[in-house]
């Protein structure tokens, strides 16, 4: 089906349960995936016009968008609770100097994430945010038990670079 015989509608209609799903089995939170839904649908109206077939299935593309979404929300929300209980604890007994130390620590930590390729910010988040075992994460993200370890190995070596 050419991508002129399909329209936003349409494409909303196929596949919001399964964009809805995939956020909900990942967030478990139905508001929260709910706003998941309409920032993916958001993404996918807006660079439709760059969609190209011969990459990518349109369930395909629709998914990375998915993927890509909650990740980055789970990004988000991990950093802001990173900030907030670092913040906490750190009231009572460091110095205003060591706060600001941890903070810039922890926005260096998160752009560091995000320069990071999808599988390999997709397995520290997992691994260290989530506090999922290398063995679930791997199944999570597809990959072998061997496949993740060398992601997660990369992934940390470049984060050691990049900080």
């Amino acid at each position: 089906m050419a991508m002129s015989e399909l329209d936003c509608g349409e494409i909303y209609d196929q596949y919001r349960k399964k964009v809805f799903g995939y956020a909900l089995s990942k967030i478990r939170n139905a508001t929260e995936a709910e706003d998941i839904v309409q920032t993916v649908f958001l993404k996918v109206f807006r660079s439709l016009d760059t969609y190209d077939k011969t990459k990518a299935s349109l369930s395909t593309w629709i998914f990375t968008i998915t993927r890509n979404t909650v990740y980055d929300y789970f990004s988000k929300v991990r950093v802001h609770e990173e900030l907030a209980v670092a913040e906490n604890m750190s009231e009572q007994t460091e110095t205003a100097d060591e706060r600001m130390e941890k903070k810039e620590s922890l926005e260096a930590l998160a752009d560091a994430l995000k320069k990071l390729p999808i599988e390999e910010r997709d397995a520290i988040i997992l691994i260290y945010y989530h506090g999922k075992s290398k063995k679930e994460a791997a199944e999570i993200l597809g990959f072998t038990y061997g496949q993740l370890r060398y992601v997660h190995d990369r992934a940390v070596n470049r984060l050691g670079e990049l900080i």
